[in-house]
């Protein structure tokens, strides 16, 4: 019931209502449940991960980001 109130409701909610600060509250209502499964295989990710990106790359002298 935890876990469902946590993803329902904002932490510090769910944490005043339980008695507890935000920090525990993420510490113990947060869990993996078997439907966070379920949906990530009905929604798999729509694109690969962006390459990581070195310091020089994209950089030209005299022009600025």
């Amino acid at each position: 019931m935890r876990t469902e109130l946590a993803e329902s409701f904002p932490i510090h909610v769910v944490a005043e209502w339980l008695g507890n600060s935000p920090k525990t509250a993420l510490a113990h209502y947060t869990q993996v449940t078997e439907d966070h499964y379920k949906k990530a295989v009905r929604n798999p990710v729509q694109q690969g991960a962006e390459p990581a990106r070195t310091g020089s790359q994209g950089k030209k002298a005299g022009v600025r980001r």
